[in-house]
């Protein structure tokens, strides 16, 4: 990768990162020449994929956490910054929909399964709350960085089916928006909050 794009001495989270996606950025970062912490709830898929990475020369942690747990998160926090000193961005990847969150086709929009498409919601928006809650706040620390949220071309247009994923990520939107102007306000350019919308692709 071109020295234009250098990651080179950051450490950066990645939630979702045992997920398809979450992949994806975990190895642009490390490509990149950052370090990055793999947090997800599949432990084997976390600690195989730092392994491989750091066995290559790369600098990599595996982060067991809930993106729902507070607690596991601040473990995990502390997990990172114990190891690198450090955190300078956050890459909030977990999210994405579950078979209760999906309209069956026996169902229509009055007996459609209202719990499941509320967990996929709350994923979505609070699975990315909370890890700004507790990673936001060692940047903070360190005075600045960049977090980064992963929304999705859904929260633009409506995807039949999936109301809670529709849903969960607009709101996140909103959130995003809104803290990318609550940062502005309090740190300038130092803490940036963005949000990156792909649109389908194959995993």
């Amino acid at each position: 990768m071109s020295d234009k794009f250098s990651l080179s001495g950051k450490v950066i989270v990645v939630t979702g990162g045992t997920g398809i996606l979450g992949n994806s950025f975990v190895n642009g970062i490390v490509e990149a020449g950052g370090a990055v912490g793999i947090l997800g709830r599949n432990e084997a898929v976390a600690e195989e994929r730092a392994a491989a990475i750091n066995a290559n020369g790369g600098k990599a942690i595996a982060l067991v956490a809930d993106v729902m747990n507070m607690g596991d998160l601040v473990a995990a926090k502390n997990k990172i910054v114990d190891a690198f000193g450090k955190v300078d961005g956050l890459v909030n990847g977990a999210g994405g929909n579950m078979p209760q969150g999906v309209l069956q086709p026996e169902e229509d929009i009055f007996s459609m399964n209202l719990q499941g498409m509320k967990e996929v919601m709350e994923l979505n928006l609070w699975g990315t709350l909370y890890p700004t809650q507790v990673f936001g706040e060692a940047i903070a620390q360190n005075g600045k960085g960049s977090i980064v949220n992963i929304s999705s071309m859904n929260s633009k247009r409506a995807i039949t089916k999936v109301l809670g994923y529709n849903i969960g990520k607009a709101a996140m939107d909103g959130d995003n928006q809104w803290g990318a102007g609550e940062l502005a306000n309090r740190y300038g350019g130092a803490i940036r909050m963005n949000a990156h919308a792909p649109g389908f692709f194959l995993a």
